[in-house]
């Protein structure tokens, strides 16, 4: 079978969606699958090395993501006799089909939740939600919680495949104290911190952490003992409101914000942690709590979408906008050392459960049974 994979997203500082597809494409490398793969990229942006021996790459002009998809993709998936097309983001595959298409839909954030996004992202992506998802032949998406969304919002309940996510094997738990020492301090980085990963979005909810951390410094007898508050992501839709609030709060001396980390970084800043802090309004997935548990950090994250699905018992769950709640959270497990230590045990196990390799066979499975079919 050839297989035609868009690899657009593939680039060096990736997203979770970049993530999913690089992480997909060098499990399959691994299955020894009989399969062929043809990667199709567009020369825009450039796809980093390696890319495992035995897949072709075909790149095209430069055409942004959208109009490469209409303009570039149907022909070079005709001129590659291409027997099936994987489409591993959100509003992707090319716009005339030309053979049988999976696409993957990880979240239906900018159709619900338009006020996330910019209007130009939310006119995308409604226009490709319309011709994708029915012109697909399988519908993977991550959770059940996206499962029920796009159920709900277009139907296609019987074409639906619910894989899971897994989490990379960097993201471990570390003995190496002096690494993790140098790596915050080249970061300047504390010693100890709570930590926050992910884009700064609305959905992300950061305020809200801002605000029970104040709480819990207004609380304490001395502010000052209370860990710094680390903040890791690019500046996104709702970044002002959080510079806003941080000068609101009067924190401008107690929280670290860095743009960007580089992967090798990102498992130490995990490490290094008390704590991590996730309170988001909506996530399709949410791997940055299960990186987090995987390097044995105690997580607190909201209860809303898939987020159960993900953290399970093995974290504390709190209503999105509870700040009383997460403040309390936040201070039981900074004064409760052995409470801190069966959240870091449950969370290493929970997380155990999802790995990329069952992702990547769970993916092939979906693959011959629209073939078979």
């Amino acid at each position: 079978m050839r297989v035609g994979f868009d690899a657009c997203r593939i680039v060096e500082q990736k997203t979770a969606v970049g993530i999913y597809a690089a992480e997909l494409l060098h499990q399959f490398s691994l299955l020894n699958t009989p399969h062929k793969f043809i990667l199709f990229h567009n020369s825009l942006t450039k796809m980093p090395a390696p890319v495992p021996e035995d897949y072709a790459v075909r790149t095209s002009l430069r055409h942004r993501v959208f109009f490469w998809n209409i303009l570039n993709l149907p022909g070079m998936i005709r001129k590659e006799k291409i027997d099936i097309f994987h489409a591993p983001y959100n509003f992707g595959g090319p716009l005339k089909k030309m053979c049988p298409l999976i696409i993957t839909v990880h979240d239906l954030i900018p159709v619900l939740f338009p006020e996330y996004c910019s209007r130009k992202f939310r006119t995308i992506a409604r226009f490709s939600y319309r011709w994708s998802i029915p012109q697909a032949d399988m519908i993977i998406t991550d959770s059940e919680a996206s499962k029920r969304d796009i159920v709900r919002r277009y139907g296609f309940e019987e074409k639906i495949r619910v894989v899971p996510l897994g989490v990379s094997e960097q993201f471990r738990v570390i003995d190496d104290t002096e690494l993790i020492e140098d790596t915050l301090k080249r970061l300047r980085l504390p010693r100890e911190y709570i930590l926050y990963v992910g884009k700064f979005e609305i959905r992300k909810n950061i305020p809200t952490i801002l605000q029970a951390y104040s709480c819990l410094r207004a609380e304490a007898k001395n502010a000052g003992d209370i860990p710094p508050l680390v903040l890791v992501g690019k500046p996104g839709i709702g970044f002002e409101l959080v510079q806003k609030e941080i000068a609101a709060e009067g924190l401008a001396d107690a929280v670290y914000h860095l743009h960007y980390v580089a992967e090798g970084d990102l498992p130490v800043v995990y490490n290094g942690a008390l704590m991590f802090v996730f309170p988001s309004l909506y996530e399709g997935f949410g791997l940055p709590p299960l990186e987090a548990m995987s390097c044995g950090t105690p997580v607190i994250c909201s209860d809303a979408s898939s987020l159960p699905e993900v953290v399970g018992d093995a974290g504390v769950l709190i209503p999105p906008m509870a700040v009383e709640e997460l403040k309390n959270a936040m201070n039981e497990i900074l004064s409760d050392s052995v409470y801190a230590s069966s959240l870091a045990e449950k969370g290493l196990k929970r997380a155990k459960l999802f790995n990329w390799r069952q992702t990547a066979i769970d993916t092939l499975k979906v693959y011959e049974e629209v073939c078979g079919s």
